[in-house]
């Protein structure tokens, strides 16, 4: 399977754990020294949602789509 979205929730910058399209600059401009807890990938919507509450709920956060590449509207 292929990877088509990215969480981001590196918890002591984000306000909010975020869902991108994998190809959003702020996935391929990221640090390649970040570690890799602050990124997850997945292969869809559906699992990247999923993966985002378990992570809200684990870091009392909200989720929510990023609001420049609109993950959800595609």
């Amino acid at each position: 399977m292929i990877d088509r979205f990215a969480i981001y929730h590196n918890i002591p910058k984000a306000s909010d754990i975020k869902i991108h399209h994998i190809d959003y600059t702020a996935y391929a401009d990221r640090d390649p020294l970040a570690k890799n807890s602050d990124w997850h990938t997945a292969p869809n919507l559906q699992i990247a949602t999923n993966i985002a509450q378990r992570l809200a709920r684990e870091y009392s956060m909200n989720y929510r789509d990023c609001k420049w590449c609109k993950p959800s509207s595609t």
